[in-house]
């Protein structure tokens, strides 16, 4: 269900009252289940800030598959400036495209 909300918000689809008010719940839940999460928890320090950022990979057409790729960073500012999240971003794109390029097709 969160992949799917996911995927309309980045193809700029409108989504439902009903999947709004399940997104945060939906997405917190995916949150705390990941890998990627348990690690950070694990080896975080009791003050270290959690920026957890998600990029979607998949076809836009509506039948396509979805992958959710999690990652977390943990700059020393307290916010992330837009350009920021896009240099994130574009070096786990980079990465991704290389170990994973059936994400991309």
């Amino acid at each position: 269900m969160l992949g799917k909300i996911l995927k309309k918000m980045s193809n700029k689809i409108g989504i439902s009252q009903t999947e709004e008010s399940e997104f945060a719940f939906l997405l917190t839940n995916y949150i705390k289940q990941t890998l990627t999460f348990r690690e950070w928890q694990r080896n975080a320090e009791g003050n270290q800030r959690l920026h957890f950022l998600i990029n979607i990979y998949g076809a836009k057409e509506d039948g396509g598959e979805v992958v959710l790729r999690p990652f977390i960073v943990n700059p020393d500012e307290l916010m992330l400036t837009p350009a920021d999240v896009v240099e994130f971003n574009s070096q786990v794109i980079k990465v991704d495209r290389q170990r994973h390029p059936e994400w991309f097709r």
